[in-house]
């Protein structure tokens, strides 16, 4: 709670504050949906239902649950909520998060069993 404010504003406040991380998030969604497309040449979209299922934030690349962040400090429960939504779409979890002014880093999460198989096929 912010000093000297009232419980109305300080509601007003929080509610300003929770619109802002939403757009942030939704804008990192549109850049990364972007940035992919570009890259496969295809169009990739954000999944816009995904607040409201629990689900990934883009569900376009083929085998793919991606979840997308915005944010200034990583956090460890990003890597479950990704595993986690990608486990209930039966795909592979990946994490794409991007702080300011810097370039997006990418987690992928696969099991080494699965990997191994996937590598020999393609020898």
């Amino acid at each position: 709670l912010r000093r000297g404010c009232t419980p109305r504003l300080q509601k007003k406040l929080q509610t300003v504050s929770g619109r802002r991380s939403r757009q942030k998030g939704a804008s990192g969604e549109r850049e990364l949906c972007k940035l992919l497309s570009d890259a496969l040449g295809y169009p990739v979209q954000r999944t816009l239902n995904q607040c409201r299922n629990g689900g990934a934030d883009c569900l376009d690349v083929p085998g793919y649950a991606i979840e997308v962040k915005r944010a200034e400090r990583f956090r460890s429960e990003w890597i479950e909520q990704a595993e986690r939504q990608a486990r209930e779409l039966g795909r592979m979890p990946v994490l794409a998060w991007r702080t300011n002014r810097k370039p997006w880093r990418v987690m992928v999460m696969f099991d080494v069993a699965s990997f191994a198989s996937e590598v020999r096929g393609h020898e």
